[in-house]
């Protein structure tokens, strides 16, 4: 975890653009795992309470029954919903998209004409698969309104919030298939792509480095899958500990009464997903989380994992 070269890239400059120590990253990690644990096995599971999103923010162009998941990431999203490993319905009209922009934001610069860009989260579910995409999100966007008390809302409580209402919407789509009939403990995938946060960029190759992948691979630009499932490995840990680690560990620890105690089981790491960013989907599951004594008494083992190379992929003129 200490190379040389990867040690000069740390610095703390807040934003996109900060790249911690793996060690940080992996301390990170352990405290948001520890989170979830806690509540866990907290007796009787508790939610926590936050207030309703519509008082701080609002949804342009937002809505329920949408289609046309596949489009997302100039038609990149297409290879991780369908890949066999996690392979997602996405067809139909059973999608919701929601632009949480806050409402001070109008005054400021809003783009009516692109609602996704410079939200605070932009979010795609879909209640019928129990799938939550993350594309953006930007904090610097979220605005007090001067005079008011409205509560700011975590990213991940923003995730939470609009899995809750497409859920709680009960979609009908155009299609009798498109009929959803879920419930919130549902939720399995909790995608994050595109990524181009630094920090967890670097993460995803000091992840992949650690399990034999060259560095000359990674420099050249070449797609690369692996999957992560063990919690007590630093590789997890690491993950879970980025940006955008840490809010899906939020959302399991302060809802774990409403998602009947799901963690996160499996981390699906895709290197050059599309060229020069990442894409991490982490895969629920209600198992019983392990306490640090189980874990140092089981036998240590390496997470399961697979390589696949892939040519780039030039990206299309959709929006």
């Amino acid at each position: 975890m200490n190379r040389p070269e990867r040690l000069s890239e740390v610095n703390r400059d807040k934003g996109l653009g900060e790249i911690l120590t793996p060690a940080e990253y992996r301390d990170r990690g352990i405290k948001v795992i520890r989170a979830i644990e806690n509540a866990i096995h907290t007796i009787p599971r508790q939610d926590t309470p936050c207030p309703d999103w519509n008082i701080r923010y609002f949804n342009p162009g937002g809505g329920h029954g949408k289609e046309s998941i596949e489009r997302l990431c100039f038609g990149a999203m297409r290879n991780i919903l369908t890949d066999p490993k996690h392979p997602i319905d996405f067809e139909g009209y059973h999608w919701s998209n929601f632009n949480f922009h806050s409402k001070e934001y109008t005054n400021r610069g809003f783009d009516a004409v692109w609602p996704q860009f410079n939200c605070v989260c932009n979010v795609w579910v879909s209640a019928k698969v129990g799938t939550v995409i993350v594309q953006m999100s930007d904090t610097k966007t979220d605005l007090d309104i001067p005079g008011l008390d409205t509560p700011r809302l975590y990213n991940s409580e923003l995730i939470y919030q609009a899995w809750r209402d497409a859920v709680t919407a009960n979609v009908t789509g155009k299609a009798p298939r498109d009929k959803v009939v879920s419930k919130l403990t549902d939720l399995k995938y909790i995608i994050r792509a595109p990524i181009g946060n630094s920090g967890t960029l670097a993460t995803m190759r000091d992840v992949l480095l650690s399990q034999g992948v060259s560095k000359d691979q990674l420099d050249s630009g070449v797609m690369v899958k692996r999957t992560f499932d063990d919690p007590s490995s630093d590789e997890f840990k690491m993950l879970m500990g980025t940006v955008n680690g840490r809010p899906i560990g939020r959302l399991c620890a302060d809802h774990a009464e409403s998602l009947i105690g799901k963690q996160v089981q499996k981390i699906h790491v895709w290197n050059e997903f599309i060229p020069s960013f990442g894409a991490l989907v982490f895969e629920l599951g209600e198992e019983k989380a392990l306490t640090e004594l189980e874990r140092v008494q089981s036998t240590s083992r390496k997470g399961k994992s697979t390589t696949t190379p892939a040519p780039p992929q030039a990206p299309s003129q959709n929006p």
